[in-house]
C-alpha cells in the first residue's frame, strides 16, 4: 500500500489565480504517468458514488459528504493509460486500453463484478454503453451485443481512421472525433451495416487532430485541439455546418446544461479547465476557470483529474469543486488522504 502525505501549502500551491481555497482532494497510484493525453478516467454512477481509473487501479469512492471522501473498493484492471467508463442501467463498460473492455455488473454501486471482458485485435480508445449494446473505436467503429452480458457478440462494424478518439452516440448516429481525420458521423439505423455519411476536416497547414466530441441536443461540440471548440448544428446529421467557435488549443470537453467544459493546454501541456456559456452556440463566451486536466460534472459538483504534472505533486489528486457560480468555482471539503493501489 501507498500513501501520500501532502501538506496544505502544497496544496494550494496548484491552484491559479482565481481566490480559490483547497480543502479536499485524493491522492491515486503513482502508476500513472504524467503528461500522457486520454479520455476522463472518471464516471459518477449515482449521486454519491464515482468511478476512477488510476494507473492499473479501478477505484470505487463515496464522494456524498466531500469532507471526507471514502475509498469503497478498488481492485487491480488489465491495462492501464487509456482508461474510461461508460454506464447504462446497471452495467458500467470500461476500457482497459491493449486489454480491450470489461463489463462490469454495477447493481451494487459500491461494489462493480467483472462479467466479461472483450479484446479486439486493435487498441479500445474510446466507447459507449447504450442498453445492450457497446459501441468502441480504435481502428474501426465495432458494436458488440451485450444480450448475455457474459458473451457479448460483434453484430456490426465501420472501417475508420486508424487511432480514431472518441465515439459518442446520439440517437440513430455515432458521432467520432477521429484524430487527424477530424469529424466523422455513422448512421448506426442497422446495427449490423453502419456507415459513414459525413466526414470533415479542417484543411492544412497546419494539421489538427479532432479528440472529443459530445452531443447535446441539435448540437456537436468538437475539441479541435489549435482549431479551438468547434460547435455544428447536427440537426441533420448528414448535412451538418458549424455554426461557433471557441478559440484556443481544445483538447478536452463535457457540455452539460449550458455550459461546455473544456480543456485548454499550452505548448501541448494540459493548462486550465475553462467553463463557457454555450446557450448561444454562434457566440460561446468564458464564464470562469480553474486549474484542472479534465471533468466529469454532477449537478453543481464538478470533479477533477489532476495528473502529478498538474498538482506539483507525486501523484494524482482528485478534487471536488463546486460550479454553482461558474464565475467563481470553489474546492469542496476538508483535505483528506488515502491509501491507494
Amino acid at each position: 500500500m501507498l500513501s501520500l502525505l501532502v501538506s496544505l501549502l502544497l496544496a494550494g500551491q496548484m491552484l491559479d489565480s482565481l481566490n480559490m481555497r483547497t480543502t479536499g482532494c485524493w491522492p491515486y497510484s503513482r502508476l500513472v504517468k504524467s503528461g500522457v493525453s486520454g479520455l476522463p478516467p472518471y464516471c459518477p454512477v449515482s449521486d454519491s458514488i464515482l468511478y476512477v481509473a488510476s494507473g492499473r487501479g479501478m477505484y470505487v469512492l463515496d464522494v456524498s459528504n466531500p469532507a471526507a471522501v471514502a475509498k469503497l473498493d478498488s481492485f487491480a484492471k488489465l491495462g492501464s493509460i487509456r482508461n474510461w467508463f461508460s454506464v447504462s442501467g446497471d452495467y458500467c463498460l470500461t476500457g482497459q486500453h491493449k486489454s480491450g473492455v470489461s463489463l462490469y455488473d454495477i447493481h451494487d454501486r459500491r461494489h462493480p463484478v467483472l462479467v466479461s471482458t472483450y479484446v479486439p485485435t486493435w487498441r479500445a480508445l474510446s466507447g459507449q454503453l447504450v442498453g445492450r449494446y457497446g459501441f468502441i473505436v480504435g481502428d474501426e467503429l465495432r458494436i458488440l451485443d451485450y444480450a448475455d452480458p457474459y458473451n457479448p457478440v460483434v453484430l456490426g462494424s465501420c472501417p475508420m481512421p486508424e487511432m480514431t478518439d472518441w465515439v459518442f452516440i446520439s440517437g440513430d448516429y455515432a458521432y467520432l472525433a477521429a484524430n487527424y481525420e477530424g469529424f466523422i458521423i455513422i448512421d448506426i439505423h442497422d446495427l449490423k451495416n453502419p456507415f459513414e455519411v459525413f466526414r470533415y476536416q479542417i484543411p492544412p497547414p497546419p494539421s489538427v487532430a479532432a479528440r472529443e466530441v459530445q452531443v447535446k441536443d441539435t448540437f456537436a461540440y468538437v475539441s479541435w485541439e489549435n482549431a479551438g471548440l468547434r460547435i455544428w448544428n447536427v440537426k441533420d446529421p448528414t448535412a451538418p455546418f458549424e455554426v461557433g467557435v471557441y478559440p484556443g488549443q481544445i483538447s478536452r470537453v463535457t457540455v452539460v446544461d449550458t455550459f461546455a467544459y473544456v480543456v485548454r493546454t499550452r505548448n501541448n501541456q494540459y493548462d486550465s479547465l475553462y467553463i463557457v456559456n454555450v446557450a448561444d452556440p454562434a457566440q460561446p463566451r468564458v464564464l470562469g476557470k480553474y486549474r484542472g486536466t479534465s471533468a466529469a460534472v454532477l449537478g453543481n459538483r464538478c470533479f477533477l483529474l489532476n495528473p502529478r504534472s498538474i498538482s506539483r505533486m507525486r501523484d494524482d489528486t482528485l478534487f471536488i469543486v463546486d460550479d454553482s457560480v461558474p464565475q467563481n468555482p470553489t474546492l469542496l471539503g476538508p483535505f483528506s488522504q488515502f491509501d491507494a493501489i
